[in-house]
């Protein structure tokens, strides 16, 4: 018996750019519904080259997959209630998108909601055995 699968990965972390994927496969006895902390925005890894703390992120762009199947997952802004920024759910098939937040160059979605933190989750529900799904969030940074 396993739980999901869940990888995080760093594409790309400069001064200026966060790129992470985050991809999640249903194990043999998958977690029926979990958030997990995507991007932590105090995480020292993200400081700038001279030190500087991130304060928060703008999401710019953001690429999805999702295997055919019932699962449900998003990303979404930490706050008291959590908001959305993208999500793969449907009922039935797979879902395929990529969105680019920075048309019309307003420059991207920022932290939103009550008591916003800045902070990044991904949220999922109905994962089966052997369903997966990926989120790519390309981000620019704020110090």
């Amino acid at each position: 018996m396993t739980d999901n699968v869940k990888n995080t990965q760093v594409l790309v972390n400069t001064d200026r750019k966060l790129v992470i994927k985050y991809n999640e496969v249903g194990g043999s006895t998958p977690e029926a519904s979990h958030t997990t902390v995507l991007v932590d925005i105090s995480a020292s890894a993200y400081n700038s080259s001279d030190g500087k703390t991130m304060t928060g992120v703008a999401v710019e762009r953001v690429w999805a997959d999702s295997s055919p199947g019932a699962l449900d997952a998003s990303i979404r802004w930490d706050a008291t209630v959590d908001m959305l920024i993208a999500s793969t759910g449907e009922s039935s098939g797979n879902m395929k998108f990529f969105q680019d937040y920075t048309l019309g160059d307003w420059g991207g979605l920022t932290k939103t909601g009550a008591s916003p933190t800045g902070d990044i989750n991904v949220t999922t529900s109905g994962v089966g055995t052997g369903e997966q799904f990926y989120f790519i969030i390309e981000m620019r940074k704020t110090f």
